[in-house]
């Protein structure tokens, strides 16, 4: 059976960028996002906002992770680049 949609996130101006990864934090508060712009999104879910967006990457982002005390968030790029936010 199909799923339903519990919730849709789009950045304050609307404008729908293919995301290539996301990863959740360990209590589901926030969700990491990367796609194709180049731009770390990290999403409040218990606002059911964007809270912060990093322009980080020249190329796609390909891969987002937190570590362990979701304190950091590492993302890859197409170009090979790995950035490392302290959040």
């Amino acid at each position: 059976t199909k799923g339903s949609p519990l919730l849709s996130l789009e950045d304050e101006n609307s404008k729908a960028v293919p995301i290539s990864s996301c990863h959740f934090t360990q209590n589901s508060q926030y969700l990491a996002s990367g796609g194709n712009d180049g731009i770390l999104k990290i999403w409040d879910l218990k606002k059911r906002n964007l809270g912060q967006s990093y322009k980080c990457h020249f190329g796609s982002i390909t891969s987002v992770n937190w570590n362990s005390d979701d304190s950091l968030v590492a993302s890859s790029s197409m170009i090979g680049d790995i950035v490392l936010h302290n959040i």
